[in-house]
């Protein structure tokens, strides 16, 4: 593991520890339990449908994250350079369960927070209760401004849309493996459309395309650039 004050500072730079220092850290520590762990590439940190009774900080290192469709049809890995926090807003609600399964891309090292422990903090702490409810917040108001968005025009506008509504980040790799058939029936185009727009921006080099699997190197520049 990096040293400590490395570690520090990466926490300290996470959205959730915004506004503290290093003296509010280590009172944290008095009373809750950091607990960090180091894990080698390919280990599974955590996996989708396993209760979420606690937050993941990502320190340092790269991670993949699989999210599935609910019939399974169709799945999309995320590249996530550290540091982050991983959904914690699934830690509370009526469905407290991790929606994606986290793996590790190269050696990292996390920090684990028990919910218990969050409540304690949040309680006893009010920077930190502040930009818990911040981050669920932002995150539900994000979710809600999608549904209002103007309908893409185009199938490549409807296949960026369809990335951007269910991708963790809107920018690094993504890898979808998805058959064109079951693409064009959740962009809402038809398949000759999506074939076709597939296609074009293979030929820009915005993405690669295989049978049943589609990579985007980039997502902030496909999206920038069906945009333009």
């Amino acid at each position: 593991m990096k040293n400590s004050k490395e570690i520090l500072n990466r926490l300290l730079s996470l959205p959730m520890f915004s506004g503290l220092n290093y003296d509010d850290v280590i009172q944290i520590a008095g009373y809750a339990r950091l607990d960090f762990h180091e894990v080698v590439a390919g280990e599974t940190i955590v996996r989708e449908g396993e209760p979420n009774n606690r937050i993941i900080f990502m320190i340092t290192g790269t991670v993949l994250t699989t999210s599935y469709s609910d019939d399974r049809a169709y799945s999309i890995t995320e590249n996530l350079e550290s540091p982050f926090a991983f959904q914690p807003e699934t830690m509370f609600g009526k469905t407290q369960y991790f929606v994606s399964t986290l793996t590790a891309l190269t050696s990292c090292s996390y920090l684990v927070l028990s919910k218990r422990d969050v409540v304690r903090i949040s309680e006893t702490n009010e920077v930190f209760r502040f930009n818990l409810f911040s981050f669920i917040s932002t995150s539900c108001q994000m979710l809600y401004r999608r549904l209002w968005r103007v309908p893409p025009q185009t199938a490549s506008e409807a296949v960026v849309r369809f990335l951007q509504l269910r991708c963790l980040k809107p920018a690094g790799q993504k890898n979808v493996h998805i058959k064109l058939s079951r693409l064009a029936e959740e962009t809402g185009f038809n398949y000759l459309a999506v074939s076709k727009a597939i296609a074009k921006m293979k030929e820009e080099g915005l993405l690669m395309h295989s049978r049943g699997e589609i990579k985007v190197p980039a997502l902030e520049r496909l999206i920038k650039e069906i945009r333009s």
